[in-house]
């Protein structure tokens, strides 16, 4: 079995070899015909011409022969050897050419059926999370829903404080299990999207249904609309990722500031800059500076609290989403004084004229 390894290792170093080996040796005798019959001829027609002596004694007998008479005297006897010399210089350069090409040649292809099986490999890595997130999903569900009876009649079982409180850790973890494989999901979703389902989106419509979302499942927690988003023409983008966009935000928002927190929704057309900026403030804790330039990354969560625990790919889904669409995505926060995430979607030039 080693023996067999070594072999097939080895045989692309010999293939590599052969065709380094025909390659130099099929432009190294192109290269020497070449510069024997056209190289040799060619450079005596410049010598001829560059000195002066003998171009004066060509013009008196016609530019004819001042072409032609270094061609044919090129071939002659005497000058057999210069052309030889010519010939063998011009065969080296081009045999060192046709090694070197067959050696990039080579490394193309290499690279190229690398890459191949590297988006091989992705595709079926990608097509597998979504398997087990859609399997997750389905079990999620039934954890979510059990644990929700523990909660509803722990009251009137014996010990209805433990059940009740159990029910609820149980519910919060499958939570945050559930946002992880929905994250997984997203970001699965758009690598497998070659091409975006751009159409007409109203964006303050689409805010409001976000909120809309939260507030019925997050109880007791304010999501507003500001007014700005009525002034937004609609946007051309794709609304399922751009609504998944503004679910993460509002997601992270909630996520990681006390329940007590009130969070914002808004945007305003910018047709100065050609586009529309769209963003989630709260009036929460804010982001540590040391976060910041690195947060949309997807391995960055932002807390590292058991309570608030997150994947990290709800921002870099964020990121990736904006970014297909042509646009941007970052962060302004004060310690202590809240965050605001901003995204900014390119206009289309019929709504950037009529602005």
């Amino acid at each position: 079995m080693i023996a067999l390894s070594r072999d097939n290792d080895a045989r692309p170093a010999r293939d590599l070899r052969r065709a380094r080996r025909r390659k130099a040796g099929k432009h190294g005798a192109i290269g020497f015909v070449a510069g024997f019959a056209a190289v040799h001829p060619v450079a005596m027609v410049i010598f001829r011409w560059l000195d002066s002596d003998m171009g004066g004694a060509a013009a008196e007998h016609g530019s004819g022969e001042s072409l032609f008479a270094p061609v044919a005297h090129s071939f002659s006897m005497e000058m057999i050897p210069m052309g030889l010399a010519f010939a063998v210089l011009t065969g080296a350069i081009a045999a060192v050419s046709g090694f070197l090409r067959a050696q990039l040649e080579w490394q193309a292809q290499e690279l190229s059926e690398r890459n191949e099986r590297i988006e091989k490999m992705e595709a079926e890595n990608r097509r597998t999370a979504q398997f087990l997130a859609h399997d997750c999903k389905a079990h999620l569900g039934c954890i979510i829903g059990f644990s929700d009876l523990l909660v509803d009649g722990g009251q009137c079982a014996p010990g209805g404080h433990e059940t009740v409180d159990t029910g609820r850790r149980i519910r919060r973890q499958a939570g945050q299990m559930l946002r992880l494989v929905q994250d997984l999901l997203a970001v699965a979703r758009l690598h497998e999207r070659r091409k975006l389902q751009r159409r007409p989106v109203p964006l303050r419509a689409l805010l409001e249904e976000v909120a809309e979302d939260f507030a019925a499942a997050e109880e007791g927690r304010r999501i507003d609309v500001g007014p700005g988003a009525a002034e937004c023409p609609p946007v051309l983008a794709d609304p399922e990722l751009l609504r998944r966009v503004v679910w993460n935000l509002v997601s992270n928002a909630l996520r990681h500031n006390p329940p007590d927190t009130a969070v914002r929704l808004d945007a305003r057309p910018c047709p100065g800059e050609g586009e529309i900026v769209a963003w989630c403030e709260d009036e929460g804790q804010g982001v540590a500076p040391e976060l910041r330039e690195r947060l949309f990354g997807e391995s960055e969560t932002g807390d590292e609290s058991v309570e608030n625990c997150s994947s990290g790919l709800g921002l870099s889904f964020c990121q990736k989403a904006v970014a297909a669409h042509g646009g941007r995505i970052w962060v302004e926060s004060a310690a202590g004084g809240g965050s605001r995430f901003s995204f900014a979607i390119p206009m289309s030039k019929e709504e950037s004229n009529a602005h």
